[in-house]
């Protein structure tokens, strides 16, 4: 995402949410020079409205999940002492102009993340389309 933010930011009203305390936040958006706002969901109540999930205890440590740590690692981006919750999931979410869902990816395990490609894909589509939900 940190190498596609700009064009990201430039498709519209782009938005990252996390659960984190905004000071966390704060560091992390100057940190990384992210291009549009980040907010937080305390009680997780956007993560349930699209049904996020929760990794069970064995997923939390995947072969996926430690080769993505592995490879951050390798270009320099060492991961930060988790202080939240480590097993809520995430997932992208794309919206259109008109606030209808029209392309979620629920992640499965920690590190499981569509393709940048695909959510700008799905964020240059949504400005045209007004289908119902895609769920993948």
């Amino acid at each position: 995402m940190r190498e596609h933010g700009e064009e990201i930011a430039g498709l519209g009203a782009v938005v990252a949410v996390t659960f984190e305390d905004p000071p966390r936040i704060r560091r992390f958006v100057e940190r990384e020079r992210i291009p549009f706002p980040v907010l937080s969901d305390r009680d997780r109540r956007g993560y349930a409205a699209f049904g996020l999930g929760r990794a069970n205890p064995g997923e939390l440590w995947t072969l996926k999940s430690l080769r993505a740590y592995v490879q951050g690692a390798l270009r320099g981006r060492l991961p930060a002492s988790p202080l939240g919750d480590v097993a809520q999931l995430g997932g992208d979410v794309v919206l259109d102009p008109g606030g209808r869902v029209v392309w979620i990816h629920r992640s499965a395990e920690p590190a499981d993340r569509p393709d940048v490609r695909t959510i700008v894909r799905a964020l240059r589509d949504a400005g045209s389309s007004s289908a119902g939900e895609t769920a993948r």
